[in-house]
């Protein structure tokens, strides 16, 4: 009796786990990503502002050269944890939406009814609001015009604000022109964004070849004085760096319409962090062979500061690669984000 009772809750067992890992009862998404393409997506995810700024930050919190790249290798070793984990939930549920969909079936639907109004709100739709911004005000080093703050237009609703100029005209024409972009032809998307990544990590290898092999840094800056660095400040230091990492979940928005989801998506996960992750670091022993920490701690964009010192005041390729990179972000937030918002308008 009591065999057949074992019996009988282990079936139960595996009923349970076989209708959480059903497929959402919904139209399927055509399979038109391949490897390449979502791993491209997560590194124009990833790689931002973030990389040339944080630094400034980190070196003010661990002002030691050894601390310094230790926090960027503890954040790249969480961020492929966290690829790790979410290329399981992805192959268990290799549907788009990503967040979404696992908190859903894992813990209910009021949870992944937040947490995609969380991702429609904030998560998407203000990050990309802020890399087309901040591609726009790069970009005025070239188009003045363009990046100018000057209020065309203003109005008053409900005690808020709203001004409209060039600036925002400019960031708002980049993020329709890769929404059109997206809806009319999923596949010269795919091909932009491809190119997008390609450039900015090229551009981001000869920066760092050049630096390296043609700079005028020394190694003698990873001699610095050594500082004990409190745990509290290591801790604190490694918030800014997740943020800088975090994207690397890209490709689970897509998870659906990627080929053999079930068997790529945790190369795609583990490839495209990591080579990020490869990037940030070598970025960040390059600036400490340009710069030293207190070099590093006071400048607002340290990879414009270290281009100066390695190429005797010549930085003309850090410009582009910031416009590059943020562009590759909007981009790619634009064909991520709207899966999650899909489903939730779905739920609506």
């Amino acid at each position: 009796m009591a065999v057949l009772e074992d019996k009988s809750a282990r079936s139960a067992l595996i009923t349970e786990a076989m209708s959480l890992s059903a497929p959402m009862e919904r139209p399927r998404l055509p399979r038109r990503f391949r490897k390449r393409d979502a791993i491209a997506l997560v590194v124009s995810n990833v790689i931002g502002v973030g990389i040339f700024t944080t630094p400034a930050v980190i070196a003010s919190l661990a002002p030691s050269p050894a601390a310094m790249l230790g926090i960027w290798i503890v954040g790249g070793i969480l961020a492929l944890a966290g690829a790790s984990c979410y290329a399981r939930l992805a192959a268990l549920w290799p549907s788009a939406g990503g967040e979404y969909v696992y908190l859903s079936r894992a813990y209910g639907p009021m949870a992944g009814f937040l947490s995609g109004w969380t991702s429609l709100i904030a998560g998407f739709s203000g990050a990309v609001a802020t890399s087309a911004v901040a591609a726009v005000i790069f970009a005025g080093r070239y188009f003045p015009t363009l990046s100018s703050n000057h209020s065309l237009f203003s109005s008053n609703f409900l005690g808020l604000t709203f001004t409209i100029s060039y600036r925002t005209l400019g960031a708002a024409l980049l993020i329709g022109v890769f929404a059109a972009l997206h809806i009319l032809s999923l596949g010269v998307g795919k091909r932009i964004q491809n190119a997008l990544a390609v450039f900015l990590v090229g551009l981001l290898v000869v920066f760092l070849v050049r630096g390296f092999t043609a700079g005028h840094g020394t190694w003698l800056n990873y001699r610095a004085p050594h500082q004990p660095v409190a745990p509290v400040n290591f801790l604190l230091a490694l918030i800014p760096v997740m943020f800088t990492y975090s994207g690397w979940n890209a490709a689970v928005y897509i998870s659906e319409e990627i080929r053999a989801p079930r068997r790529s998506i945790r190369p795609i996960l583990l490839i495209g962090t990591g080579i990020v992750v490869a990037l940030y670091l070598a970025l960040n022993a390059l600036y400490l062979y340009a710069l030293t920490p207190a070099q590093i701690r006071g400048s607002l964009n340290v990879a414009d500061a270290a281009a100066q010192t390695l190429f005797a005041g010549r930085s003309s390729l850090i410009t582009p690669v910031l416009i590059l990179g943020l562009i590759g972000a909007v981009s790619a937030m634009t064909i991520a984000g709207p899966r999650v918002d899909d489903y939730l308008l779905d739920e609506v």
